[in-house]
């Protein structure tokens, strides 16, 4: 086996290494959100942001799959189960007094290894969109996806700087920009179910009403 195809077949835990060494120094910046002076736990807080964000996403690709009927499999990863998944696994676990800043965190977080995730999609050579009537261009589901992290990644960056924002809200400005963005780039995503509607429709709008109920909720406790 060559050092390519090596790299291939393990991208996804490559990605998920890679993710926690990008993230670490975001969160060192950001320790007195996390509560903390200590270099050791705000490590020890990306290994659970990262652990958290994988098992959710590989929980809700094995839900994925029971659901059409091909069976239950641990071997895959959603994206979706990050924002549907992950905050259910992730509430109980921390203390009610750091949640909000904690949540603004892990939206920060987790986008450098969502990025890292759909590149190694490309390598993979899955999730990949459709063709485009009329070429032989497939449209680039995975590229378009890495330049909506990229752009969202600036916007939480600005959002944090601005006093007026409530603390906790990061994650539903991510929840809701997300879920409108994959809904139209799902449309041109390669599907094994036929029609121009997926799944992924249905988990696109959950995650924007989802996000939003939070975002309300935040914006009613401002004004109390």
């Amino acid at each position: 086996m060559t050092m390519t195809e090596t790299l291939i077949q393990n991208a996804k835990p490559i990605a998920i290494i890679i993710g926690i060494l990008i993230g670490y120094p975001f969160m060192l910046q950001r320790k007195e959100k996390l509560h903390t002076d200590k270099q050791m736990q705000v490590f020890l807080l990306c290994l659970l942001f990262s652990f958290l964000s994988v098992l959710s996403a590989a929980l809700f690709a094995s839900f994925e799959r029971v659901l059409t009927g091909k069976g239950f499999s641990f071997g895959g990863l959603s994206m979706y189960g990050v924002y549907l998944f992950c905050p259910l696994f992730f509430f109980p676990l921390v203390p009610k007094r750091y949640r909000a800043d904690y949540f603004d965190c892990l939206a920060v977080y987790v986008i450098p290894s969502l990025i890292l995730q759909r590149v190694s999609c490309f390598l993979s050579g899955c999730c990949y969109g459709d063709v485009i009537p009329s070429t032989s261009f497939r449209w680039p589901t995975r590229e378009t996806e890495i330049l909506f992290y990229i752009l969202v990644f600036l916007f939480l960056k600005n959002k944090e700087k601005d006093q007026n924002v409530k603390e906790g809200a990061l994650f539903p400005y991510l929840m809701i920009s997300y879920g409108i963005f994959r809904f139209f780039n799902e449309c041109f995503r390669y599907s094994d179910s036929s029609g121009l509607f997926h799944l992924g429709h249905i988990w696109s709008v959950l995650a924007v009403i989802v996000g939003w109920s939070v975002y309300t909720e935040l914006r009613k406790s401002k004004h109390r």
